[in-house]
């Protein structure tokens, strides 16, 4: 599905993924020099790791060019963050075009496996 830059609600919308855009660089800028980043509730309350702990420093490191630190920092969400970045650019995309997300069986089926792994990345990562 294209893009329509044509339409009045696709540009306003381009508009606020630009806005978005350059808050999240914004904090990951301010990440990077000032150290300074969300904590993790889950993590404050329970004490344990949530599957996406580290998620703000795996992206930093990615934006800087570091792979490898972004592998160590999250190695269960590294490996499947492909697929859910493939899943949010294509509803992006449907947003952008005001078309509903085509939710069939293939894309349930994705978004149920995403959930079980992450379930179990969360136990693996704090009992194993």
């Amino acid at each position: 599905m294209l893009i329509d830059p044509t339409n009045s609600i696709t540009r306003k919308r381009l508009g606020i993924s630009l806005l978005a855009l350059l808050v999240l660089l914004l904090y990951a800028l301010v990440r990077s020099y000032f150290h300074i980043g969300i904590p993790c509730f889950f993590r404050l309350i329970t004490g344990f790791l949530c599957p996406s702990c580290g998620i703000s420093s795996m992206c930093t490191a990615l934006l800087q060019g570091d792979i490898e630190q972004a592998y160590y920092l999250n190695k269960g969400l590294f490996y499947i963050s492909p697929i859910i970045l493939y899943i949010l650019i294509q509803e992006w995309i449907c947003w952008l075009n005001n078309a509903p997300f085509k939710n069939s069986k293939k894309w349930q089926i994705l978004a149920i496996f995403c959930v079980i792994y992450l379930i179990i990345w969360g136990i693996y990562r704090n009992f194993l």
